[in-house]
C-alpha cells in the first residue's frame, strides 16, 4: 500500500502501477509522493474486542498503520452471553437425548415434552380407570406401571427441570454480577458444558 501525504489517499502497488503506467518495484519507499505505507503487529484480542487501524503516522521515518483493539461495552457483552445461554438452554432443554434415571431404577426422558407425555398417561390411566400403562423408556424398553409410578416419574422430570432452571439462573446471575469482560469471558455460556 502507498500513502500520498498531499492528497490522503491510499493506493495498492497495481493502483499505483496504472496510475502511472510503470512498474514498482516491491523494494520502492517512495515514488512521485507517494510512500511505501509499514504496519504494526495486530495484537491479539478475544472475541468481545475489534481490531481498528490507526491513523497513519510518521514512525521511524515510515508512514505507519498501527492497530488497536475496541472493547464492546460491558453491557453489550452480557446481553451476547444471556444469549448464547438462553439458545443452549433451550436446544440442550428440547434435546430428544435428555434423560434422567428414574425413582423407578429405569432411564426416561427428561426433555420439555416429557412432562406432557407422562401427563397423558396418567390422563389415561385415571379417566379410564386403568391399574396400568405400557411406558417406553428413555432405551425404549417397555414397563408397566401404575398411576403412583407415572406420578413419580413426573416428580422426577420436574424435579430434574428445576434443577436445569436453578443452573440455568445461576448462570444468568454471574453474568449479571461480572464487572469486567475479562470475567464475562470466564462464564460458560454453553448450558451442555454447565450441566
Amino acid at each position: 500500500m502507498f500513502y500520498n501525504p498531499e492528497t490522503k489517499q491510499f493506493l495498492d502497488r497495481q493502483e499505483l502501477s496504472l496510475k502511472f503506467n510503470t512498474s514498482i518495484p516491491n523494494s520502492l519507499e517512495e515514488f512521485e509522493g507517494w510512500y511505501k505505507v509499514y504496519y504494526g503487529i495486530k495484537p491479539s484480542g478475544n472475541e468481545f474486542q475489534s481490531l481498528r487501524e490507526s491513523e497513519i503516522e510518521i514512525i521511524d521515518g515510515h508512514y505507519t498503520i498501527n492497530y488497536y483493539l475496541l472493547d464492546t461495552s460491558l453491557d453489550v457483552v452480557k446481553h451476547i452471553k444471556k444469549m448464547r445461554l438462553n439458545e443452549s438452554f433451550d436446544k440442550c432443554y428440547n434435546s430428544k437425548d435428555l434423560h434422567i434415571m428414574s425413582s423407578l431404577g429405569f432411564e426416561i426422558n427428561a426433555n420439555s415434552v416429557a412432562n406432557t407425555n407422562i401427563e397423558g398417561l396418567i390422563k389415561v390411566v385415571t379417566k379410564k380407570g386403568l391399574k396400568s400403562v405400557l411406558f417406553r423408556d428413555f432405551n425404549n424398553q417397555m414397563h408397566e406401571v401404575s398411576l403412583d409410578d407415572l406420578e413419580t416419574m413426573q416428580i422426577d422430570v420436574i424435579m430434574n427441570g428445576q434443577e436445569l432452571y436453578a443452573k440455568k439462573w445461576q448462570v444468568e446471575l454471574a453474568i449479571d454480577n461480572a464487572t469486567t469482560i475479562d470475567e464475562l469471558l470466564e462464564i460458560e455460556d454453553n448450558f451442555r458444558i454447565i450441566i
